[in-house]
């Protein structure tokens, strides 16, 4: 029996057992009991006792009771996690013998702090502190946006359980949005669409009233973020100079790709007062979140359900109250909420995550004021 085994497998037994809530997961996504819950797909991650693990697929959970049974112990094995995938048109254990088709799915985005390897200067790779949980909450003040301008209201965040954050969408109207239309949708706020070691592609209108609230919101974090990132330090990471000449190339010649080398260095409140355009630029690179554009589309695509644990951290996956990073960032001039979700008693902090061994009450009251108000 591997060592890993032996450490994780009596935690997550009674984790299960008198933490994990059932009961408001399927809820959720059964919708209060209007979904066909047999269509929908499960899969889960297990642990064998030698430390190997598998995936299981198309697994179909009818009730909570079902789902209890999942995690129940079971003698050389431990369910470390599960993940939730569409709707189908035909119950799981018809897929062997008919043609399944994905019928609808949740709006979904996944945001991962490794994809701001660019501009993340104060972690790399795995590692996850508070400053880099700032690209977080831009991302969330950024999506809240998105689902008002179309209209959504029944819609979380929850922390992935290492580096990230998914944000789930759930009204009826973007439950069943073809892939197509989620394309179109995203791209009005998908400003950043290459960046990499020397290229840089940003999509920014200013005469898009979408945009210009994008960026609003984008400088309340660049303001607390430029000294926390060492934006203008020398040596590793300290690109700023090349950074703001490449998106003076942008600005200049309209063009959508350029190369970020040798340009000189620019003052930041001069690039302000003198080239408001380029500074708007400069903020959008630096903060605003990169989409992963095919989990948001695709609709066969497999994501994390809430309160799983990430068995490399022990931190649960945990929903995240939204209103409270708006309040942070006073950014209530630019995002309001139609009705008020009860208030967890503090903001989350991804140095200081809720364990799969301690109290999670508060957090599944908070989850569950959520289930009851979807439709």
């Amino acid at each position: 029996m591997s060592q890993k085994f032996q450490q994780l497998s009596p935690l997550y037994e009674e984790y299960y057992k008198s933490s994990y809530p059932y009961q408001q997961i399927v809820d959720w996504l059964s919708y209060h009991g209007t979904v066909d819950a047999p269509r929908r797909e499960w899969s889960y991650e297990c642990m064998l006792d030698s430390g190997e693990t598998f995936i299981k697929r198309w697994v179909q959970v009818s009730c909570a009771d079902d789902l209890r049974k999942l995690t129940a112990p079971v003698f050389g094995e431990t369910k470390l996690k599960f993940d939730i995938g569409p709707v189908y048109t035909l119950p799981m254990d018809q897929r062997r013998s008919s043609v399944m088709v994905p019928q609808w799915r949740e709006f979904v985005f996944d945001i991962d702090a490794d994809d701001f390897k660019t501009v993340r200067k104060c972690c790399s790779d795995k590692k996850m502190c508070n400053r880099c949980w700032r690209f977080m909450e831009c991302a969330a003040c950024v999506l809240i946006h998105f689902c008002q301008t179309y209209g959504f209201n029944d819609y979380f965040f929850a922390f992935s359980g290492r580096r990230g954050m998914h944000c789930w969408v759930c009204d009826p109207d973007a439950r069943f949005l073809s892939q197509q239309l989620r394309v179109q949708m995203l791209s009005v706020f998908e400003l950043i669409k290459i960046d990499n070691e020397s290229i840089i592609e940003i999509t920014f209108q200013e005469a898009s009233r979408t945009h210009e609230f994008l960026f609003l919101i984008c400088e309340k974090f660049y303001l607390e973020m430029f000294q926390e990132q060492g934006w203008l330090n020398a040596g590793e990471g300290g690109h700023f100079d090349e950074t703001v000449s490449a998106l003076r190339k942008i600005v200049t010649n309209k063009s959508a790709k350029v190369n970020t080398n040798n340009f000189k260095p620019q003052d930041v409140q001069i690039l302000k007062e003198k080239n408001p355009e380029i500074y708007k630029l400069l903020v959008i690179y630096l903060t605003y979140p990169r989409f992963d554009i095919n989990v948001t589309k695709s609709m066969n695509h497999l994501l994390k359900v809430p309160f799983s644990v990430h068995h490399a951290t022990q931190n649960v996956s945990q929903p995240i109250n939204h209103q409270e990073i708006v309040n942070h960032y006073q950014l209530g001039n630019i995002i309001k909420f139609p009705h008020v979700i009860e208030q967890m008693q503090t903001r989350f902090q991804v140095e200081k995550p809720l364990k799969m061994y301690e109290d999670i009450t508060e957090c599944v009251k908070f989850f569950e004021n959520f289930v009851k108000s979807v439709k």
